[in-house]
């Protein structure tokens, strides 16, 4: 019932901004940049919201209702009376389309992905490995403490990472009252992302059959259909990179007024607190800003432009603010312990460097099921940069075609090849579009990528905001340069291209890829990436839940039935950085069930966040060993690796 709140607020946002726009003249206002400054805005708002109620230990489902009632309110009240909501919606009817046959069929077809993808979403519980790890582990030590402070853990990421994609998971599990609308905060990040690319890809030349190819791209990049239906939080980066380069492209076209102003300072800041690698996403497009905006316009207009630069910077501050502060009173630094940060970053910024960082990222989109071809492929990338690149010396490839964490982009990746050969071939044909310009800042974000974010195996997930952020250049040249029935069988060949990742998704498969017959399967070998599980049309959630690490299911559910068997409420967790937390917490249904769950042996920095008053009575040990009794508690349950132990006489210890 609680949910209602946000569609309301939206709608109402989103008619009133469309009021708002002044586009030029004999000109009718763009519906689509309405639409993501409306979602640019409440993104904002609803970071502000959150650090603001944290301040009160107030981040619970009334207060973070009754705030955004009192936003529908307010933006209800002000449309009312100053006949925005009247205005928006006669805009928003100015902009309807007439739709040709083929603009049906790909609606329909796109439509029909969507759709997929949101059932897949729906119907299955978070089982992404990072996502237990920390991205919903997070949230619910959020919800418990009502509160972002930080708190006592044995896995940095839960308390270093940008965290604005939680945050939307946070909104969405209070208001709906649990966790079955997780993976919609990707899914939406996708949908919206749509609808940014066909807007850029507008702004860069291309018509409507182009603009349809632009968004055929982007539907069919693996990783992303993959990643649509987790929690994961490239898709959102992706979202705020497309907006940032949308509002950066309105700046060098034609002067920005202040609501494409805020809406430039909202996309940056927001994109900073989804994730560390927006960071090197976001250094071409600002570089691009500075030489085609900022300083044409310090010439004409020293005074203002400053003023303009200041606001900008303001407003990225105050949405990062409670996030670097956090991070620097626990750390010592904004981005967490500087050892952390730097196996994050890379270790080298020399030419082979660059080279060497392009080539690995290149190839790691062409990884095959055999191990020999990827092993020559990576003893070529280390004989080649090696000597000037020591990262490669432990690098290696890993086949998954159809897994979130390592599925690669080939035939995107050789699109990406051959429009830029043929944008720069060609290049009259785009002059003043602005795509040769958006092009070097895209290719400056491959290279910024390769060159300060760490090689790792299940990287590619990373090179995600790079290809959605190309597949405007893919729409317009493709537009620019072949015949219109061309540009309308690729867009269709791409979205039936994107189909075996639709259906055969490896954690989450709506058809299942298993060597025994069964129901909603087909036959496989490892060659093709066996699913790992049935169909999520058939296979329980608990089923669904363990899909990347079955051994784990049998134990981690005898667990959770002993405690909740026990009555006990203050359970204790013991355990490494690499176990998936948030099993626990989902297998306990804490905290809305009453039970407190608290990490009892933290990082030695963290320990000012333990509570005194904290006993458990059951403690969830993963790194016990062979002992028998844990902080005065007996053992009870034995499975190997995990071990739990439970008692009424606690003994807090801080020994290994």
């Amino acid at each position: 019932m609680f949910i209602i709140i946000l569609p309301c607020v939206f709608v109402v946002v989103f008619l009133d901004l469309l009021a708002w726009q002044s586009p030029p003249e004999n000109e009718i206002p763009d519906w689509r940049i309405a639409l993501l400054q409306t979602v640019l805005f409440l993104g904002a708002g609803l970071a502000l919201m959150a650090e603001f109620l944290s301040l009160f230990n107030a981040l619970s489902l009334p207060w973070l209702f009754l705030s955004w009632a009192v936003l529908f309110i307010i933006a209800a009240w002000l449309g009312w009376k100053r006949g925005w909501l009247e205005v928006g919606w006669q805009r928003l009817r100015q902009n309807r389309l007439t739709l040709d046959r083929f603009d049906r069929l790909f609606l329909a077809f796109i439509g029909i992905i969507l759709l997929l993808l949101l059932v897949i979403a729906l119907l299955s519980p978070t089982n992404n490995t990072d996502s237990l790890q920390y991205h919903m582990s997070r949230v619910a030590h959020w919800i418990q403490n009502g509160s972002l402070r930080h708190y006592p853990t044995g896995y940095y990421p839960q308390l270093t990472h940008p965290f604005l994609a939680e945050l939307s998971i946070l909104n969405l599990f209070l208001l709906w009252g649990n966790d079955q609308l997780a993976n919609l905060v990707q899914w939406f990040a996708m949908v919206f992302t749509f609808v940014g690319i066909s807007c850029l890809a507008s702004l860069l030349g291309a018509g409507r059959k182009g603009q349809w190819a632009a968004v055929a791209f982007a539907a069919s990049i693996p990783m992303g259909i993959l990643q649509a239906t987790s929690t994961q939080n490239d898709y959102v980066a992706a979202l705020w990179l497309i907006c940032l380069g949308i509002f950066v492209l309105l700046a060098i076209k034609r002067a920005p007024g202040w609501l494409e102003i805020l809406s430039m300072a909202a996309a940056l800041g927001l994109g900073m607190l989804t994730k560390g690698t927006f960071y090197p996403y976001a250094l071409p497009l600002g570089i691009l800003l500075f030489f085609g905006w900022f300083i044409r316009l310090l010439r004409r207009n020293p005074k203002n432009t400053l003023v303009r630069a200041g606001v900008i910077l303001c407003i990225v501050v105050a949405l990062n603010l409670g996030y670097w502060v956090r991070n620097t009173i626990s750390f010592g630094g904004p981005l967490g312990p500087k050892e952390w940060v730097n196996t994050m970053t890379t270790e080298s910024s020399r030419i082979t460097s660059l080279v060497s960082a392009a080539s690995r990222n290149f190839l790691m989109n062409f990884v095959t099921p055999y191990d020999g071809i990827n092993n020559r492929m990576v003893k070529g990338l280390q004989k080649a940069f090696q000597a000037g690149d020591p990262s490669l010396a432990d690098f290696y490839f890993i086949w998954g075609w159809n897994h979130e964490d390592l599925a690669g982009n080939p035939l995107h990746m050789l699109l990406v090849l051959a429009t830029g050969v043929f944008s720069l071939v060609f290049w009259r044909r785009f002059a003043g579009t602005g795509l040769l310009a958006y092009l070097a800042a895209c290719l400056g974000m491959y290279e910024m990528l390769g060159l300060l974010v760490h090689p790792d195996v299940y990287g590619l997930r990373f090179q995600l905001p790079f290809f959605v952020a190309w597949s405007p250049i893919f729409g317009a040249v493709l537009a620019r340069l072949t015949r219109a029935w061309f540009v309308q069988l690729a867009a269709i060949l791409l979205l039936f291209a994107a189909l075996p990742w639709v259906f055969f998704n490896r954690s989450r498969p709506l058809i299942a890829m298993k060597a025994e017959p069964e129901r909603l399967a087909i036959p496989c070998d490892w060659h093709f990436g066996c699913t790992m599980v049935g169909s999520i049309l058939l296979e329980p959630k608990t089923t669904i839940l363990f899909a990347n690490n079955m051994v784990w299911r049998e134990p981690y559910t005898a667990i959770a039935a002993d405690i909740l068997s026990s009555g006990c409420k203050e359970v204790g967790l013991r355990i490494d950085s690499h176990d998936s937390e948030y099993l626990f917490w989902k297998l306990l249904k804490a905290p809305q069930s009453g039970i407190r769950l608290e990490n009892i042996y933290p990082f030695p920095e963290l320990q000012r966040y333990r509570d005194p008053s904290f006993k458990p009575c059951a403690v969830i040990c993963t790194i016990c060993g062979d002992r028998q009794q844990v902080h005065g508690l007996g053992l009870t349950a034995d499975h190997g690796e995990v071990k739990l132990y439970q008692g009424q006489n606690y003994v807090p210890e801080t020994g290994p």
